[in-house]
C-alpha cells in the first residue's frame, strides 16, 4: 500500500479536469501489486505548500465554510471534487481508501490557537464529506485522516467522537518519535488511540512513520533496525499497517527522512528481510507454526513464524541464545540454554511426533542457503543411524534437500534433533 495526493489540482490542466496523472498512478500500482490510499486534499497546503491562488492552509473558516465554496486553484469546490474523484474511481479495486484531509485540523491560524468549536466543526466537515463520497462510492474505505497526537478538533476524547462517524472506516496516527515504541502520552498517545478505535471497532493504521538516520545512531541499516522494533511493537499492540514517510528516488540521506532505493528499511517495509544467525527452533504441536532464536536487524530474540518461515513476528527481545517450545497450548515460549531450567514439556517430543504424522514440513525460509546446506547436512549425518526404508516413511513429493520434514525421516527421527543448534 502507499498513499498518493489526489488533490484537485493535479487533475485540473488550464481549467479544464485532466484524470492523465491519476490513471497512471492507479495503473503503475496495479501493475505491481499495490493499493492506494488516495488524499483528496492538504491541510498544510495546494500540493505541500501554501501558493497563491489556493486556499493554502486550512483555517477553521475553511472547516466551516470554504470547502463548499469554489476552490480558486481548481474547477468545482472540495465538497465537489471529494464527489466528483469518488464517482470516477468507485468501481476500482486498486483504491484502498479514500482519506478526506492530510493531517486535519481545526485552528483559527496556522500558528493560532484551536478554534473554540473546533471539535464540533471538524465532526460536521467529516460528516459532510464522507457522506458525499459514500453516496457515490459504497466499495471502498473512508479515513479522515488525523495525526492523532492531540490535534485541534482531535484532542483526547474528541478524536473517538469524530472517528464515530458512520461513514469513516478507518482510524489513524502519524509517528515520528525515533526512539520510542509506543509513542505519546495517556491522553493522545498511540495506545490510547488504539483502544479507543478497538472501542469503535475500527483498524488503526500509522500513515506515516519517520525516523531520521542521525536520530538513532546514523546509519541506515540502524533507522532499519528501529523501523523493526517500532513496527513489532505496535503490531503487537494492535495497529494494522504502517506507511512510512517517505519515498525519495533520489536516495536516502542521514539527516532527513527520505527512504531511497537500495535503502536497508525496505526490506523491512515489504517484510522480506532475512532471519539471521538461527540457533534453534521448536514446531507447534499442530504442525503449523515455527518458534525460533534468531536475529533479524540486528535485534535477536524469540520469533515466531508459519511453518514455511514466512510471516515471522517478533516476541521477545533476548541477546543471549534461547532455546524455543511449545506449551502443550501451542503458545510458543523460550528458556536460557541451562537443563535445569528446560520445561517438562519438550520440545524435541514435539519435532517426532511431527515427524512420524508427517504433518509438517519446513522449506528454506528466507534465510542465507548456508543455513539450509548446513542444517542439512547435519540432519542426515547425526545421529548416526541406518535411514528408514523409503517404504515405510512418509510419502513426499517435496525435494529431500529443500524440506526439512523428509530429511527427517531419512535419519529416523531422533528426539535430540530439535536440539541440535544451527550456529
Amino acid at each position: 500500500v502507499f498513499r498518493a495526493w489526489f488533490f484537485q489540482q493535479l487533475a485540473t490542466t488550464n481549467g479544464v479536469r485532466d484524470w492523465t496523472g491519476f490513471d497512471r498512478t492507479l495503473a503503475a500500482a496495479r501493475r505491481h501489486g499495490f493499493r492506494v490510499i488516495a488524499t483528496l486534499i492538504d491541510q498544510w497546503g495546494d500540493c505541500g505548500a501554501s501558493t497563491t491562488p489556493g486556499y493554502g492552509y486550512k483555517t477553521d473558516t475553511w472547516y466551516r465554510s470554504g470547502y463548499m465554496q469554489p476552490d480558486p486553484i481548481g474547477t468545482t469546490s472540495y465538497l465537489g471534487w471529494a464527489g466528483e474523484v469518488a464517482t470516477r474511481y468507485r468501481d476500482d479495486p486498486t483504491i484502498l481508501a479514500w482519506q478526506l484531509v492530510n493531517e486535519a485540523e481545526v485552528k483559527t491560524a496556522q500558528n493560532g490557537p484551536c478554534a473554540a468549536d473546533a471539535a464540533q466543526v471538524l465532526k460536521t466537515f467529516a460528516g459532510n464529506a464522507s457522506g458525499v463520497i459514500r453516496g457515490t462510492d459504497p466499495n471502498h474505505l473512508i479515513s479522515l485522516g488525523t495525526i492523532g497526537t492531540g490535534q485541534c478538533g482531535a484532542q483526547g476524547a474528541e478524536y473517538s467522537d469524530v472517528h464515530s462517524l458512520e461513514n469513516i472506516d478507518l482510524c489513524e496516527y502519524h509517528d515520528y518519535s525515533p526512539n520510542e515504541a509506543m509513542p505519546g502520552d495517556i491522553y493522545n498517545g498511540l495506545q490510547v488511540r488504539i483502544n479507543q478505535c478497538n472501542a469503535l471497532d475500527k483498524p488503526l493504521f500509522v500513515g506515516e512513520s519517520g525516523i531520521r538516520p542521525m536520530d538513532v545512531g546514523g546509519t541506515l541499516g540502524a533507522r532499519a533496525r528501529a523501523f523493526q522494533a517500532k513496527f513489532e511493537r505496535q503490531f503487537e499492540a494492535g495497529v494494522v499497517g504502517e506507511l512510512v514517510w517517505a519515498w525519495d528516488k533520489n536516495g536516502s540521506l542521514t539527516d532527513n527522512y527520505d527512504i531511497g532505493p537500495g535503502d536497508p528499511a525496505l526490506g523491512v517495509i515489504s517484510g522480506t528481510t532475512s532471519l539471521m544467525g538461527i540457533e534453534s527452533f521448536a514446531i507447534s504441536n499442530d504442525g503449523r507454526r515455527l518458534a525460533l532464536s534468531a536475529e533479524r536487524n540486528g535485534v535477536e530474540g524469540l520469533y515466531l513464524a508459519d511453518r514455511d518461515g514466512t510471516n515471522a513476528v517478533f516476541l521477545a527481545a533476548d541477546s543471549h541464545p534461547l532455546r524455543p517450545y511449545f506449551t502443550p497450548n501451542d503458545d510458543a515460549k523460550s528458556h536460557p540454554h541451562c537443563p535445569e531450567t528446560a520445561p517438562k514439556w519438550s520440545p524435541s517430543d514435539q519435532m517426532l511426533r511431527a515427524a512420524r504424522s508427517a504433518r509438517f514440513v519446513l522449506s528454506t525460509y528466507p534465510a542465507p542457503r548456508r543455513w539450509t546446506r548446513r542444517f542439512s547436512t547435519a540432519i542426515q549425518t547425526w545421529p548416526p543411524r541406518t535411514p528408514r526404508s523409503p517404504r515405510t516413511a512418509p510419502r513426499s513429493s517435496l525435494e529431500p534437500s529443500v524440506f526439512l520434514g523428509r530429511l527427517i525421516r531419512r535419519s529416523r527421527a531422533s528426539p535430540r534433533l530439535a536440539e541440535f543448534p544451527l550456529s
